[in-house]
């Protein structure tokens, strides 16, 4: 539609991928489990027993081909980082990449409160990224206050020019 070239993949994403490395990645992540488990045994974001979180193991997947100081930015549960099972996602986190935001998506977006979603932003380590000194964090204002929507949309430009620049 955009008079792009485009390349399309039908593979399972968790299998190792047929793209190169690129600077930017942007998934909505599908909730839910990973069947394959001596698949999923290859990825540190795997469940220490069961099936392991498929939107854990998509993100270090995505991760992986992105390159030296490039951004991941995925829609993710609400709750990402509060469930028993973010452990190994933190873990891995911690040690790949640097978690530079997350922001929840405005809460009337959604029916219920567990269906809410966020955006993760995560920097690969490497090529002179570093962690910023203040993660970008908040909830976005409901959608239908334009200003507040407005206000808070330049509020993360400033944190950008702040910190990524």
């Amino acid at each position: 539609m955009q008079k792009h070239s485009t390349t399309f993949f039908h593979q399972d994403a968790i299998e190792p991928l047929l793209v190169k490395p690129v600077d930017i990645a942007v998934a909505d992540l599908p909730i839910g489990f990973y069947p394959l488990d001596e698949r999923a045994a290859d990825f540190e974001t795997h469940a220490a027993s069961g099936h392991s979180y498929a939107h854990h193991l998509l993100i270090e997947q995505t991760m992986h081909y992105v390159k030296e100081g490039g951004y991941g930015f995925f829609l993710v549960p609400n709750v990402i980082l509060e469930t028993d099972e973010a452990k190994q996602l933190i873990k891995w986190v911690t040690k790949h990449v640097y978690l530079q935001g997350l922001l929840s998506l405005p809460a009337n977006l959604f029916k219920t409160k567990e269906g809410q979603k966020a955006i993760l932003v995560l920097q690969k380590q490497g090529a002179g990224a570093k962690q910023v000194d203040q993660i970008l964090l908040g909830e976005f204002p409901n959608s239908n206050d334009q200003k507040a929507f407005a206000t808070y949309l330049q509020k993360i430009r400033t944190w950008h020019k702040d910190n990524l620049q």
